[in-house]
């Protein structure tokens, strides 16, 4: 059995019989612990969920010891791997669970998911740092959205004080780097591709130029590379972007959930990623045409489109990454 157990106000999970045994005789898990696992009818104080006898052990130890700060272990990204290995993922079908999950609690889902979106938009005006701070909330803001649809796809208690709360996780620092790192790659990748933008740009106001000293139309004196080369920059642009989109998507999750560090859950992201590459295109481009439709509905649909997104991810981890996942 996996159990997932609170402390400090933060969730954690899943571990196993034996772990939560190493966790017990190590004091930071006692009684009073709330836990959880599949079946279990919401959160319970560990004495009720285990027979007592399993608590005597930590029973017996020094107050100190039992209040101890809980540590939780690092999983093996590789054995992580190997776990999901078979898992599949229908872009469809996790779209129409996600609208079902948002249209049956509009007030919460889209509530919650606005407050994100203005977190995230509002720290870009801070004065001075607003750019910096941006990017350091995102990466936790996305795990906690992540967060708060999983708890609601897994019958748990799902509130706006989980939201918060990640800021006081002992992963913040991994959240915030994996989207540091994604957004300084984002930038390596399309930089090139602006280079070339420029240059092209360059060239075809040299040849129009050159075209009226010599009198010739301007279309003739343009070389037809212009904009096939043009044409080739954006379709290498969007396909980075595209990737990068769906890489690391389930990085931030993968640490708040799993309890990886940065590193090992963006490799496990891509892995897991790279091993599903058309239903993943289908996911993000599905996710990218609801967005539109949001837009066009007078904008205000996007506040329904986003969430719907948001759900939809939630249920392709829950698909891959999940205790039950999919056959």
């Amino acid at each position: 059995m996996t159990w997932h157990y609170a402390a400090g106000g933060q969730r954690y999970g899943p571990v196993d019989d034996a772990e939560l045994d190493r966790l017990i005789a190590a004091g930071a898990v006692t009684g009073d612990t709330l836990v959880w696992h599949a079946g279990l009818d919401g959160w319970r104080p560990l004495r009720e969920a285990r027979p007592a006898a399993l608590l005597a052990d930590a029973a017996r130890r020094p107050p100190a010891l039992q209040a101890a700060a809980p540590t939780r272990p690092r999983p093996d990204a590789d054995a992580e791997f190997a776990r999901v290995a078979g898992r599949r993922l229908a872009p469809l079908s996790a779209f129409q669970r996600g609208m079902a999950l948002v249209f049956a609690q509009p007030g919460p889902t889209i509530g919650i998911s606005a407050l994100i979106i203005v977190l995230i938009l509002a720290s870009g005006f801070v004065p001075c740092i607003g750019g910096l701070l941006q990017i350091a909330v995102t990466g936790p803001l996305t795990a906690a959205w992540y967060g708060y649809f999983l708890r609601h796809i897994r019958g748990q208690l799902a509130a706006m004080e989980d939201v918060f709360a990640v800021f006081s996780s002992p992963d913040l620092l991994h959240l915030i780097a994996v989207h540091v790192i994604v957004t300084a790659m984002t930038v390596l990748l399309i930089l090139p591709f602006i280079a070339i933008v420029f240059f092209t740009i360059i060239g075809t106001a040299a040849a129009t130029a050159a075209a009226a000293e010599a009198d010739v139309a301007p279309v003739a004196a343009l070389s037809p590379i212009f904009p096939v080369l043009a044409l080739g920059v954006w379709l290498l642009a969007f396909t980075a972007i595209l990737y990068l989109t769906m890489a690391f998507m389930f990085a931030p999750v993968l640490i708040l959930d799993r309890g990886h560090a940065f590193w090992p859950a963006m490799r496990l992201s891509m892995r897991v990623v790279n091993g599903r590459l058309l239903p993943m295109i289908g996911l993000v481009l599905l996710a990218w045409l609801v967005s539109l439709g949001g837009l066009l509905v007078l904008c205000l649909g996007i506040f329904v489109a986003i969430p719907i997104i948001m759900a939809s991810y939630a249920y392709a981890y829950e698909d891959l990454f999940g205790e039950a996942g999919s056959a």
